[in-house]
């Protein structure tokens, strides 16, 4: 059972969810606005936040800024509630750092499956083993359980995503792989399922980052017609 927070300023949506997922066997715990929920994650143990995007003062996506840039937070798994009606938030929640999204109109279907994903991924990562801490390609080293990059002494701190994204890309170097099987590989998406806007905005962001952080923003190549590998 985990315990989770949703984050939504209607109270027809917090309902349903917490509907759905209690039948799923989780803890959920309400917030009605952002600073409400920002509260609630520093005051009580939280292992997911679900987010609005559009809510009034403090909207999801600066919830999600907030979040990632908290020291005690910023490895919190944030999955977004999109409205089909605004595409752009995928986007804009992929941006701020979020793990995943799921629309307002699946709720019942899908929100329950991508919970469990994302749940699944944090529990991977935080196992230990008796291998290296670290992956290395050349001279770029990745943590096994953590989501810390070092490269020539310099050290990227990750999202969680972006930590599962390099991490499937550094066990094939030099090999593209494509769109669809990072879906399935990183975010657990069903063969055919996914949104591959997914994986482009978040390796988008990520080479931002590698730019912006150590000057390293070649280190994703997208290979045309083919995916993505680390060069």
């Amino acid at each position: 059972m985990a315990q989770i927070l949703i984050i939504d300023d209607d109270p027809v949506i917090r309902s349903v969810v917490e509907h759905v997922l209690q039948q799923d066997g989780h803890d959920v715990r309400a917030a009605s606005n952002g600073e409400q929920g920002i509260h609630l994650l520093r005051e009580t143990p939280t292992d997911l936040v679900l987010l609005d995007v559009v809510m009034p003062h403090l909207n999801g996506l600066e919830v999600c800024r907030r979040i990632r840039s908290d020291p005690y937070l910023a490895d919190m798994p944030c999955i977004f509630l999109t409205s089909k009606d605004r595409p752009d938030d995928v986007a804009s929640g992929l941006d701020t750092g979020a793990d995943d999204y799921v629309s307002k109109a699946a709720l019942a279907v899908e929100l329950p499956a991508r919970v469990r994903a994302v749940l699944r991924r944090m529990g991977q990562d935080a196992l230990g083993n008796s291998r290296s801490s670290f992956v290395e390609m050349g001279q770029v080293k990745l943590h096994r359980t953590q989501p810390l990059l070092r490269v020539a002494g310099a050290t990227v701190h990750l999202t969680p995503i972006e930590h599962r994204l390099l991490y499937r890309l550094i066990q094939q170097p030099g090999q593209p792989i494509s769109t669809d099987q990072l879906l399935e590989d990183v975010w657990e998406y069903y063969p055919g399922t996914g949104d591959p806007k997914t994986v482009r905005v978040t390796v988008t962001r990520l080479r931002n980052k590698l730019r912006d952080e150590i000057g390293l923003g070649s280190l994703i190549k997208t290979v045309r017609g083919r995916g993505y590998m680390l060069a």
